[in-house]
Parts: C-alpha cells; structure tokens; sequence
C-alpha cells in the first residue's frame, strides 16, 4: 500500500473540500492555484498515510507557488522533507523564482521533491538542456539533487476524465501531448 501519493494539476478550488478530497487511512495536505493567482487548474495534493508522523512545513508553503510541502517525523531523527511542485507552462517569472526558492530551501534538510515541472528537454543522462531549461537544471545540480524518474509517467483515471467540461478537455489532451 502507498503511503505517499502526490498530485499536480488537481484543479481543486476552495468549493471543494477537504472531505470531497479526502482518502480513508490518509491525511490530505492541499494548495489549491486559487490561494496563488487566478485562474483555472493547476493545484497540488499531498495524501500522508495515518501511519506516518508528519506535519505542514510553513516556511517552504509561504512561498507563492504551486508547491506542498511537509515533514515526515521518524523515531530514529531522520526526518524528511516531502514536497510537490507544479509548474504551470505559462508560469510567471515571480512565481518560478519562488518555487525554485522553496526547493533550495528544502534541500537544506534530506528532502523527497515530487511533481511535474514541463521541462520535457533536459536529457537527464547528459544534463544537455536548452535555455529555458538551464535554471532547474542549475537548482538541481547546485543543490546535489538527483532525478530519479526519467521517463514521463501520465495516470489518468477515466471517470474523473469524463467529469470535465468539454471545452476542458481539449486542453487536457494538449497536455498530454506536451
């Protein structure tokens, strides 16, 4: 059984709640885009199985960007930082620059930094970029993080699918394409 599950683009809005969103046997931690800018989407989830002793981390949620962060305790002081990030593709320069900042920031403690940052041209065995990849690849590097997953993963559950609006839907399957 999972005991972290991580979203991005959740598209909750503060309609929503907790209760709607929320997993039996899991904490439910959120940051809707509305609490950020205006607009539709985006939005991050952070489900912590009851199981594990964990707790908001404020200082890195401060940041004005579409990042979730908590601490996990463990018995043995080994205490790690978990976040999920969501970088919109048309991210503002202000709110990228807060996002790098609270990923800096975490990576000050053992941290865990899940999400989707749409940066599909880095070669991750290479570190060859373009330009407008440059600076994630400078955060990860200059903080000795590492990228685990180097294939793009996309889960899409087909009742939640079907829920959007049609006009929503096209700009999902652009998404995916992307």
């Amino acid at each position: 059984m999972y005991k972290i599950i991580a979203i991005t683009e959740s598209w909750a809005t503060p309609d929503i709640t907790d209760n709607e969103l929320g997993l039996d046997g899991f904490v439910l931690f959120r940051k809707d885009r509305s609490e950020i800018r205006v607009g539709r989407g985006g939005g991050v989830l952070l489900y912590v199985s009851n199981e594990l002793r964990c707790v908001a981390v404020e200082t890195l949620n401060a940041f004005k960007c579409e990042s979730l962060w908590i601490e996990i305790h463990d018995d043995s002081r080994a205490n790690v930082i978990v976040g999920v990030c969501y970088k919109c593709p048309l991210v503002s320069e202000h709110e990228l620059k807060e996002m790098f900042s609270a990923i800096r920031h975490a990576a000050k403690s053992r941290c865990l930094i899940l999400g989707d940052f749409n940066y599909p041209n880095i070669d991750w065995d290479s570190w060859e970029c373009n330009k407008d990849n440059e600076e994630l690849v400078d955060v990860i590097q200059d903080n000795f993080l590492f990228q685990h997953v180097k294939v793009i993963i996309i889960i899409m559950i087909t009742d939640l699918y079907s829920a959007f609006r049609s006009e929503d839907t096209e700009a999902l399957e652009a998404a995916q394409e992307d």
